[in-house]
C-alpha cells in the first residue's frame, strides 16, 4: 500500500491533478450510494457514468446528471482540502499517525 500512497503523492504534484480525502470519521457522506463518475465528452454536455458489480450505465438526463454534479459539490465540501489530503496521505505512507 506504500507504493500506492506514494504514486498518489506524486499524482498530487501535477498542475492538472487534485486529490481530496474523505475522512472516514464522515459517515453521512453523500456519495454512500456508491461512485459515480463525471464527465465532460468535447461533443456534448455533462454525463454521469454509474458502475455498480459490472453493470456500468451512462446518465444523460440534465436532471439526473445535476443531482450527480449537486453530490460531487458537496463531497469536495465535506472532504479534506488537497492540500490537508496530500499530507494525510503523506503520514500514512510514512507511517506517521
Amino acid at each position: 500500500m506504500r507504493e500506492q500512497l506514494h504514486r498518489l503523492l506524486e499524482l498530487a504534484r501535477l498542475r492538472h491533478i487534485e486529490i481530496q480525502v474523505m475522512p472516514t470519521e464522515s459517515t453521512s457522506h453523500t456519495s454512500l450510494d456508491g461512485p459515480f463518475t463525471l464527465v465532460e465528452p468535447p461533443d456534448r454536455g455533462v454525463c454521469a457514468y454509474l458502475e455498480v458489480q459490472g453493470t456500468g450505465r451512462l446518465i444523460t438526463d440534465r436532471r439526473s446528471v445535476n443531482k450527480l454534479a449537486r453530490r460531487y459539490g458537496i463531497l469536495q465540501s465535506q472532504a479534506l482540502t488537497p492540500k490537508e489530503s496530500t499530507a494525510f496521505i503523506q503520514k500514512l505512507a510514512t507511517g506517521e499517525q
